[in-house]
């Protein structure tokens, strides 16, 4: 009787403490997932940024800028600004790429 009751005690215990050390491990492992994540999104976020990076450019390489009319409102209204020159002598009459 006391053998079983030992034997009991035993086995609970055993059960009890491989239950706690299987929940530290897990709450160990959770640490690990921001890391991952983390570099899993960095990843991912240089691939958009490199490809919308790679769109912008080819879309500003065949983007005509001598017809675009508020642009060039834009820029001579902050070439005036700059200068504080406020004569309406001032007209833009080209813009070249550089």
């Amino acid at each position: 009787m006391i053998r079983d009751a030992l034997l009991n005690m035993i086995i609970g215990m055993g059960s009890v403490f491989a239950v706690l050390i299987l929940i530290s491990l897990l709450i160990a492992t959770l640490k690990i997932i921001p890391y991952i994540q983390k570099k899993i999104n960095s990843k991912k976020l240089q691939d958009v940024m490199t490809e919308g990076i790679t769109k912008a450019l080819d879309s500003y390489e065949s983007y005509d800028v001598s017809m675009d009319t508020q642009l060039v409102a834009v820029i001579t209204a902050a070439i005036m600004a700059y200068g504080n020159n406020t004569d309406s002598d001032f007209v833009v009459r080209s813009i070249k790429r550089r």
